[in-house]
């Protein structure tokens, strides 16, 4: 089968650092290794480093014409998205038996096109989008963004297949989406669970690690993120328990994070940029990775959460909606009250102390993991839910 994956989100290269970009890279990979065709039409390509594998492996990377000028527009201008016809011509090209898009806020020219053309489309929902948007990057239109995939659907009647976790299957529904929910667990993708990887020439090492309990969190320095919490959970545990906190990654709230680390007296590691392929190992020198969140209302894809829990390490997390449906407490892992830094510090205390419980803990996660987390399940349950969509296009 022919796929055309369809991202017109500029803010979604299909190359680079991004869990988004991790995810878009992912699903290709999947479909690719189940034998189709994939071409990958997409705003952003990105760095060429990144999707150098997958284009060895046959995908074909076809950057939209509204990506150039997606890159000459001035900072905080409006993104031109293409139309219906600059992307029903780029469909034209490919022939595909089925359109898989990442839906994009206010982005309903895929639909349209794959209408056009009698192409099966299925939405892939990751994130609900409007609230993101409007509560951290001031958009305005939340009413508005809401209806437009309710829209496309009634009126063209077809991507109305769903793809996404448990939780965001509900929320579409909530606002009138018709279909199927997507998988129950994850950005209706997961990641598989690495092999361990300690160390080696290529692995990125954050200094020689002293006898002490040593804490990784990997991400964006987002708000959301709650990094400034774990800081004063981590500095709550005192010199009894000595620690350092190894943060990976980079973004806005960076700057605040580290500064607060040094107003604490808290010792940390900071890797701004690991590769993908590299996580496990900087993991693999981690006693126990932290998953922090503020709010129970947090929405976020589980994916920093599989990551860790795949690298068999023990796991604190915040109770979260997506943490509680992936972590047994006590089980696989740790669960603490979100944005209460004396819980977490309680947690961190508890599992420097027992190191046969961050042994076991980290044991259990990892065969969770590997039982839970599969790009290849995801893609296979992404399809399953476009089959019958597909075989009434075919006439079966």
């Amino acid at each position: 089968m022919r796929v055309a994956l369809l991202c017109l989100d500029p803010g979604v290269p299909l190359g680079g650092p991004k869990g988004c970009s991790v995810h878009l890279r992912s699903v290709a990979a999947a479909l690719l290794r189940a034998g189709h065709e994939v071409d990958a039409l997409v705003m952003d390509p990105g760095p060429e480093r990144d999707r150098a594998a997958l284009v060895e492996s046959g995908l074909r990377v076809r950057p939209l014409d509204g990506a150039a000028v997606h890159a000459s527009r001035a900072p905080g201008q409006t993104p031109m998205l293409p139309g219906a016809a600059e992307i029903t011509c780029h469909l034209e090209a490919v022939a595909p038996d089925l359109v898989i898009e990442r839906l994009a806020l206010l982005a309903c020219a895929g639909a349209e096109a794959a209408s056009r053309l009698g192409v099966p489309h299925v939405y892939e929902i990751n994130a609900p989008l409007e609230n993101e948007a409007a509560e951290h990057r001031g958009f305005g239109a939340r009413r508005g963004a809401r209806g437009v995939p309710r829209r496309v659907c009634q009126q063209l009647g077809r991507g109305r297949r769903l793809g996404g976790s448990r939780a965001l299957g509900a929320r579409a529904r909530s606002r009138g989406l018709r279909g199927p929910g997507g998988p129950e667990r994850g950005r209706s993708g997961v990641l598989r669970a690495p092999r361990e990887r300690r160390g080696g020439s290529s692995a990125p090492r954050p200094g020689v690690c002293p006898p002490r309990l040593q804490r990784g969190v990997r991400g964006l320095f987002k708000p959301w993120h709650d990094l400034e919490n774990l800081v004063r959970a981590v500095a709550g545990l005192g010199v009894r328990t000595p620690s350092r906190l190894v943060l990976v990654g980079d973004g806005p709230r960076r700057s605040a994070v580290l500064a607060a680390a040094l107003s604490s007296g808290v010792e940390v590691a900071h890797l701004p940029h690991v590769p993908h392929e590299d996580v496990p190992a900087v993991f693999a020198l981690c006693d126990a990775v932290v998953v922090p969140y503020a709010s129970e209302e947090a929405y976020f894809s589980p994916l920093k959460l599989a990551e860790a829990m795949s690298s068999g390490r023990s796991v604190v997390a915040s109770a979260t909606g997506p943490c509680m449906r992936l972590i047994r407490h006590g089980e696989d892992g740790l669960l603490v009250p979100p944005g209460d830094s004396a819980a977490m510090a309680a947690a961190l205390r508890r599992l420097a102390l027992d190191p046969d419980l961050r042994e076991r803990l980290g044991a259990a996660a990892r065969r969770s993991a590997s039982r839970l987390f599969s790009w290849d399940r995801a893609v296979a349950r992404m399809l399953a839910l476009a089959g019958k969509h597909l075989s009434a296009a075919r006439g079966g």
